[in-house]
């Protein structure tokens, strides 16, 4: 998702630099890498990621990342390193001053019965990846709300297409 966030972003003539992760292979930027600029730090690094901030000052943040290896990321434990990173992410922008920021969350929120899901469903996550996306959802609400600081929620659905994992399908 953050590669095609990345490449909209750039074609519409917005500064963007990307939080990257150190062993992250930037294929699926090819062709506009020489038009972003990079910031290289695992989420977790709350002390150095909040450093990059201060220097960058962010108008707003688009936040993409998350654990999502195929096969295993709906049970594994991983999530929660996802969601304290995200977590300390939300708690450095908003400790700089950046006014916007939309975070990433799954239609695994929903109870999966099987049937159509409509946005007025009560969230009931069923997987540890549910709960900490939905988790941070009710956090970021309340942090940014007490910072007022404008955010989004965009909870996405079985995305496919160009740049997908090849384990996925």
């Amino acid at each position: 998702i953050g590669s095609h966030v990345a490449r909209v972003l750039v074609e519409a003539g917005c500064d963007v630099t990307a939080l990257v992760r150190p062993s992250t292979d930037l294929w699926r930027l090819s062709g506009v890498t020489e038009r972003i600029s990079f910031v290289t730090a695992d989420l977790s690094e709350t002390a150095a990621i909040g450093k990059q901030l201060e220097r960058l000052a962010p108008e707003a943040c688009i936040h993409c990342a998350w654990y999502a290896e195929p096969g295993k990321y709906l049970h594994s434990t991983e999530n929660i390193r996802s969601l304290t990173g995200s977590l300390g992410l939300l708690e450095e922008l908003i400790r700089v001053g950046c006014r916007q920021i939309v975070l990433v969350g799954t239609c695994f929120e929903y109870r999966m019965h099987g049937g159509p899901l409509s946005e007025t469903d009560p969230a009931d996550p069923e997987t540890i990846y549910a709960a900490a996306k939905l988790s941070l959802n009710l956090m970021a609400r309340h942090l940014a709300g007490s910072a007022g600081i404008r955010l989004a929620w965009a909870r996405l659905f079985y995305q496919f297409g160009p740049y997908e994992d090849e384990r996925r399908v």
